[in-house]
Protein backbone atom coordinates (compact mmCIF):
# COMPACT_ATOMS: atom_id res chain seq x y z
CA UNK A 1 0.00 0.00 0.00
CA UNK A 2 1.07 3.62 -0.64
CA UNK A 3 0.15 7.01 0.96
CA UNK A 4 0.64 10.09 -0.71
CA UNK A 5 0.13 13.27 1.53
CA UNK A 6 0.20 16.93 0.35
CA UNK A 7 0.86 19.27 2.52
CA UNK A 8 -1.72 22.52 2.49
CA UNK A 9 1.72 24.81 3.39
CA UNK A 10 5.25 23.47 3.09
CA UNK A 11 6.77 21.97 6.06
CA UNK A 12 10.28 21.27 7.78
CA UNK A 13 11.36 18.04 8.33
CA UNK A 14 13.40 16.64 10.74
CA UNK A 15 16.28 16.82 8.01
CA UNK A 16 16.11 20.64 7.57
CA UNK A 17 14.58 20.14 4.15
CA UNK A 18 11.00 21.87 2.98
CA UNK A 19 8.43 19.30 2.41
CA UNK A 20 5.84 20.12 0.30
CA UNK A 21 3.91 16.13 -0.15
CA UNK A 22 5.19 13.03 1.26
CA UNK A 23 5.11 9.32 -0.49
CA UNK A 24 5.01 6.46 2.53
CA UNK A 25 5.31 3.18 1.32
CA UNK A 26 6.10 -0.21 3.19
CA UNK A 27 9.88 1.15 3.19
CA UNK A 28 9.22 4.35 5.05
CA UNK A 29 9.10 7.87 3.84
CA UNK A 30 10.20 8.21 0.14
CA UNK A 31 13.38 10.42 0.13
CA UNK A 32 14.12 10.59 3.79
CA UNK A 33 17.51 9.31 4.09
CA UNK A 34 16.62 7.50 7.89
CA UNK A 35 15.01 4.87 5.55
CA UNK A 36 17.28 4.29 3.11
CA UNK A 37 19.11 0.82 3.51
CA UNK A 38 15.96 -0.40 5.88
CA UNK A 39 15.23 -3.91 5.56
CA UNK A 40 11.23 -4.89 4.97
CA UNK A 41 10.24 -8.11 7.34
CA UNK A 42 6.88 -10.22 7.20
CA UNK A 43 5.59 -9.76 10.55
CA UNK A 44 5.18 -7.61 13.77
CA UNK A 45 6.26 -3.76 14.17
CA UNK A 46 5.17 -0.78 12.28
CA UNK A 47 4.82 -1.95 8.94
CA UNK A 48 7.36 -4.47 9.46
CA UNK A 49 10.05 -1.77 8.95
CA UNK A 50 13.81 -2.58 10.54
CA UNK A 51 15.92 0.12 10.11
CA UNK A 52 19.74 -1.45 9.98
CA UNK A 53 21.82 0.61 11.74
CA UNK A 54 21.47 2.75 14.56
CA UNK A 55 19.22 5.96 13.94
CA UNK A 56 21.25 9.28 13.70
Amino acid sequence: MIVTALHRHPVESLLGETVTRARIDARGLDGDRRHRGSEVSGSGGAGGVRPSGSWP
